[in-house]
């Protein structure tokens, strides 16, 4: 009986499905392309510096030249050290350690720096344009040959 009843019901709500008319409606489906970020960077060049020494700036500002950035979307960037670790907004946080590849013991700090022109970064033709300057502090021991560190950068579009 209940096997009856069971199977009675399933029916009834099979044919209750069934009965009721086709309703179709279309989704409309969009998306809007927008051209790749490509970053290109040029390097920040102190050129020679005494040991112990504060506040070096350098002979030749960086470039980070973004690529694709000619129309209305927002991008974000970020900034890290060598690592990769610790991402910020602001690059004036970070402290970038260049080393002597003959001497790793030996360190030279970097805290970068980005030049904002008024009104924002330079923009021409899609490509965006920002400067980098900084400071470099250079130890007491330090020892005598070339120093170099890498200071990371990501873009990528806000609110896509």
């Amino acid at each position: 009986m209940k096997k009856s009843l069971l199977v009675f019901c399933f029916v009834t709500m099979a044919l209750g499905v069934f009965a009721e008319g086709d309703n179709v409606e279309d989704v409309e489906v969009t998306a809007q392309v927008v051209p790749k970020l490509d970053i290109t960077t040029e390097a920040v060049e102190f050129g020679t510096v005494v040991a112990n020494t504060d506040n070096n700036k350098p002979e030749k500002l960086g470039k980070i030249i973004i690529k694709g950035t000619g129309h209305e979307q927002k991008m974000k960037i970020k900034f890290a050290d060598a690592s990769g670790s610790n991402w910020t907004e602001n690059p004036n946080d970070l402290k970038i350690q260049l080393v002597n590849k003959e001497h790793s013991e030996n360190k030279l700090t970097y805290t970068p720096e980005l030049i904002k022109e008024k009104g924002g970064f330079k923009s021409e033709d899609g490509n965006t344009t920002m400067n980098i300057t900084g400071t470099l502090k250079v130890p007491e021991n330090a020892v005598v040959g070339n120093y170099s560190g890498v200071l990371k950068v990501k873009v990528w579009y806000d609110e896509i």
